[in-house]
């Protein structure tokens, strides 16, 4: 703990920032930039539009009345003393030259986890391999390979959330005219997997 609170970075992180393979650090902009692009191999990264993403950035910082929601909640955490201590940096200008160097790391998207499921459109219907309806046929929450992350995007990870999570798309499903086969309601028996609402 004293070794964080006497600041700079922590042995693993200054690991990867002196052999990681997608760590960039440059002191100049204009390096760090060309040195990103060379990469990936592709000109992704324009200089100009970057520079003026960072010094929009810093401008905030230099802005005690920032409504910048980082910038706040960086505040807000350096309040706390055991966070200002070895938990947050010191905030700064990124473009300014004492505040160390510029640091770019290259990310990868991966999948955490897939709970298969049930292809199906934004109205909750299963869908065929040829990505029509599957007529009368409609699924939400695990059985559509969503579980508790949520039909709505939201960020949810404990199961008691997953009902309230569903429920938009689960009602959109039973909401649809003509969605039981005599155009009344459910049978004993039939099953929304894993949630049904009244429509």
């Amino acid at each position: 703990m004293l070794g964080r609170a006497r600041g700079g970075a922590p042995g693993p992180v200054q690991a990867f920032l002196d052999r990681g393979a997608d760590f960039i650090v440059e002191r100049a902009l204009p390096d760090l930039v060309r040195r990103m692009n060379a990469l990936t191999k592709e000109p992704l990264i324009d200089e100009a539009a970057l520079r003026g993403e960072i010094v929009a950035r810093d401008r905030e910082i230099a802005n005690s009345f920032t409504k910048d929601l980082q910038v706040t909640a960086m505040r807000g955490a350096r309040k706390y003393l055991g966070d200002r201590l070895i938990r947050t940096a010191a905030p700064h200008r990124l473009l300014d030259p004492k505040a160390g160097p510029l640091i770019a790391v290259r990310l990868s998207i991966l999948t955490r986890k897939t709970l298969g499921g049930l292809e199906t459109d934004l109205s909750s219907r299963v869908l065929t391999d040829g990505g029509a309806p599957l007529p009368g046929v409609y699924a939400a929450g695990e059985a559509a390979g969503f579980g508790a992350a949520g039909c709505t995007a939201t960020v949810r990870w404990r199961a008691p959330s997953s009902a309230v999570a569903c429920s938009p798309a689960v009602r959109r499903a039973g909401r649809r005219p003509g969605r039981w086969p005599d155009g009344g309601g459910p049978r004993r028996g039939w099953r929304i997997q894993p949630f049904l609402f009244p429509p």
